[in-house]
């Protein structure tokens, strides 16, 4: 029999997900992964890719917890509501 030893580590991991969450949020909008496989075939079209500032725009955030929080705080310093 194995012995193991469990822990709760409530938030260990928010900021990164926070972090992650922003990222792609960030991601999303302005297409940057087709405009990078684009540029690397080297077909770059840039009326294609320009894609949406998140400047102005409402972000909807699903639950308010730790991580909830912190991506509300970080979208924030980029002019989201």
């Amino acid at each position: 029999m194995h012995s193991y030893q469990t822990c709760v580590a409530p938030g260990a991991n928010a900021l990164s997900a926070c972090e992650l969450t922003c990222g792609l949020t960030l991601a999303l909008a302005r297409h940057i992964v087709p405009a990078a496989a684009a540029l690397k075939d080297g077909r770059w079209e840039r009326a294609q890719y320009t894609g949406t500032e998140v400047f102005g725009k409402t972000l909807a955030v699903l639950g308010l917890g730790r991580v909830g929080r912190e991506v509300a705080v970080r979208m924030n310093a980029f002019g989201m509501k």
